[in-house]
């Protein structure tokens, strides 16, 4: 088996037998000297690459190779020039070892990617695989069915490359933009899993975003559909595979306890990388996996010795970052901006990082202003978000409701209704996604489905929220028992587990009461999708209402987002929620300008085109967005010079 002295540094994914993944999690102070066999059954797999610069000078499509990058394990990063704009652009391509898993791993990142749109993350142009002609162009150099992407470009490199020491307003610059990227992607169910110094690039002002931005999200966890990445045996706590970094990675990442991830699972390897940025090393340093693990579990931070000077208080947020424990960590990376922007007080400069409100994160322009090239566009409408042109003023006002509800204990509600395609399910997720980004609350989600009734979305939710898809009834119970605490009784926690499996009936009290407590915790927005759906949500608000008369202290937003035709009656709409606190907006269609702006913002198109789908969403951004689906499944869009045309088969 393969040992090597850089494992620890390398983006792997440990082989571990469940006997060495028991070991590595069990509750005891020492390795056991029969586990020392253990490092023999490492399988650190590290595929080779490509030697040489042989492509510089090619084309990729529109792009022009002008220069190796660098090189990781699977892939090359190479600098190439878009030939129509001049813009320069990073494009990561595989090598032509490339396995299934490389190629998973490429698809992945390039659809979390597309689902992001943050100036800290990495923006994706394009990507695919080398199709015949090109490879024949090339003479085999780009291999047919190689995949790819292409990224915006970083040209001061990785974090590897920093010089150090370096100041701590540097040092706040840089962690201030990475916690925001890491808010913006948290809030969207995506975990990095692999924050390290090589995934962190640096932008100058020569480059189209002059930022601090996190890449290479091709090992990401979501925490919406984590047990599909584990479909295999979803009811294993302890799963094959442990993936990370072992010099970054938090405590459960070693045992692959993917029930257990969370915002701060990320954040315990920030943390690590922060330490090594003001320390010059990281905490934990050691040429052994299994070792280093041992020391992430077990060791306790040495001695705090930064190369410059740091505000009293430094430390302890740096052990807040790096609790065992995942609970000891900030819950949301805007918390953990918080509390850095706080020991920067003494130190403040005129242009330093603050921590941005709500009313900013929702109404952010830079959604309409990062390029979009067709090709990618095409393929990701649906996946990649709309621009917010023409809703910031309603995004504004709802953000205000969102913040006056969680500002004091009770239920409150809101209705957001209109017509459908007008936009009412894209405002909500936003909505929902910025309070979760700037830490402002928890989400629970219960979303459209036409064919579930309320108790069955409920149900599908909680098991999310329980991170309990796929287990067996016991161990249900136990990560219910768990979830819940010790204020849960025994027949409370046997009576929701029974539920959430399937086997019996419950009212709602229960389920409503457990919902409170959470927001009494942490301030929670409930968002109740039906789009499309026709649920009567009524009995849970009910159960809801009635229940926070013995939490005093939860703080619960009820956004129930519905839509009807655009020739419906208001009175074929659902009715305002009942309760305390309920509010009503209709979300209007836009004018022509607006959906025009809009769409172009979301997809290069030709004037023609844009026009035509103007014509027939007549205010809808969502009837346009369907029809472009719609067409591109046709075969009546292209891509040709830069924008998207349709092409009439008729013509």
């Amino acid at each position: 088996m393969t040992k090597s002295t850089l494992s620890t540094q390398h983006t792997l994914s440990l082989a571990l037998p469940q006997r060495a993944l028991a070991a590595l999690t069990e509750e005891r102070s020492v390795w056991d000297p029969g586990d020392e066999d253990v490092v023999e059954d490492l399988d650190l797999e590290i595929e080779p690459v490509l030697e040489g610069r042989e492509l510089v000078g090619e084309t990729l499509g529109p792009f022009a190779i002008e220069a190796l990058l660098g090189e990781g394990s699977y892939a090359k990063v190479w600098q190439a020039r878009h030939e129509e704009t001049g813009l320069l652009v990073a494009i990561k391509l595989a090598t032509t070892s490339v396995g299934e898993r490389s190629r998973a791993q490429f698809a992945q990142e390039v659809t979390t990617l597309a689902r992001m749109r943050h100036p800290n993350i990495v923006h994706v142009f394009d990507a695919g695989t080398i199709d015949r002609r090109t490879s024949q162009r090339t003479g085999g150099l780009l291999a047919e069915g190689v995949p790819y992407v292409v990224m915006e470009l970083a040209s001061r490199g990785s974090m590897e490359n920093l010089r150090r020491p370096i100041s701590w307003s540097d040092f706040v610059r840089m962690a201030s933009q990475l916690l925001l990227g890491l808010a913006h992607a948290h809030a969207r169910g995506i975990l990095h899993r692999d924050i390290k110094p090589a995934n962190v690039l640096l932008g100058s002002t020569q480059d189209l975003r002059s930022h601090i931005k996190l890449a290479d999200f091709g090992i990401a966890h979501s925490l919406v559909d984590g047990a599909r990445e584990f479909s295999s045996d979803p009811s294993n706590e302890i799963e094959e595979h442990a993936v990370g970094t072992p010099t970054y990675m938090a405590p459960e990442q070693f045992g692959g306890r993917w029930r257990s991830y969370g915002p701060a699972t990320d954040l315990y390897a920030f943390g690590i990388l922060c330490w090594e940025l003001l320390c010059g090393t990281p905490p934990f340093v050691h040429d052994d996996a299994k070792e280093l693990a041992m020391m992430h579990w077990r060791s306790p931070l040495p001695a705090f010795r930064p190369e410059v000077d740091v505000p009293e208080g430094t430390l302890v947020w740096l052990q807040r970052l790096l609790g065992k424990r995942y609970g000891d960590r900030f819950p949301f990376a805007s918390q953990a901006l918080s509390a850095l922007c706080a020991l920067d007080e003494p130190h403040a400069s005129p242009g330093r990082m603050r921590v941005p409100d709500l009313s900013d994160v929702v109404s952010a322009t830079h959604l309409r202003q990062d390029p979009v090239m067709p090709a990618l566009a095409l393929r990701m409408v649906g996946v990649r978000p709309m621009a917010n042109a023409a809703r910031e003023d309603v995004m504004r006002a709802l953000a205000a409701s969102a913040s006056d509800a969680l500002a004091q204990p009770g239920v409150r509600s809101l209705s957001l209704r209109g017509a459908s395609g007008v936009g009412v399910t894209h405002v909500s997720q936003r909505l929902v996604e910025s309070l979760h980004e700037v830490g402002l609350a928890q989400s629970f989600v219960l979303p459209a489905h036409p064919e579930a009734g309320l108790a069955a979305s409920l149900r599908s939710s909680l098991l999310v929220a329980f991170r309990a898809e796929g287990l067996r009834a016991d161990r249900l119970r136990a990560r219910v028992a768990t979830t819940l605490g010790e204020d849960a009784t025994r027949d409370d926690t046997l009576a929701l587990s029974d539920w959430l499996a399937d086997t019996m009936d419950l009212d709602l009290t229960l389920p409503a009461r457990w919902l409170l407590r959470f927001a009494a915790e942490q301030p929670m927005v409930l968002w109740v999708d039906d789009s499309g759906a026709s649920r009567d949500i009524a009995p849970l608000v009910r159960a809801l209402v009635d229940g926070a008369a013995d939490q005093a202290d939860a703080r619960l937003w009820i956004l129930h987002s519905s839509t009807a035709g655009p020739d419906s009656p208001q009175g074929d709409r659902p009715a305002l929620l009942p309760g305390p606190h309920a509010t009503a907006m209709e979300l209007q269609p836009l004018n022509d300008d607006e959906v025009r702006a809009l769409l172009s913002a979301t997809l290069p198109c030709s004037p023609a085109l844009l026009q035509r789908l103007v014509i027939e969403a007549q205010g809808r951004p969502g009837v346009a967005i369907r029809r472009i689906q719609q067409l591109l499944q046709e075969g009546r869009l292209r891509p040709i010079r830069g924008t998207v045309h349709w092409v009439d088969a008729l013509a």
